[in-house]
């Protein structure tokens, strides 16, 4: 799992080539949260839908919690979750999580 941010949003991308590729427009963002994973919590590994989240899970650990409002969450288990996160919430004017 590869998340790019940018002032646009966030580039979700999967796989060694990056496909499917979803992009989560800033707008539709509330803020992002870090948030511990534990695979089975979310039935196992790989793309999960659970009631208001949806989440890609490659390992447990550290993983990013994109809130949005109106829609379901996005957790995803990516490197260095807080950063991202951190970066996120700066440039949505939250305090960070």
């Amino acid at each position: 799992v590869r998340v790019t941010i940018s002032q646009r949003g966030a580039v979700v991308s999967l796989g060694w080539l990056g496909v499917p590729t979803w992009i989560v427009p800033m707008s539709a963002i509330s803020r992002a949260e870090v948030e511990q994973v534990a695979p089975m919590a979310y039935g196992g590994w790989g793309y999960r839908l659970r009631p208001g989240v949806r989440a890609v899970v490659t390992r447990g650990g550290e993983s990013l919690r994109l809130v949005r409002e109106g829609k379901a969450d996005l957790v995803l288990t990516v490197d260095d979750a807080p950063t991202g996160a951190g970066l996120l919430n700066s440039m949505l004017g939250v305090g960070s999580s």
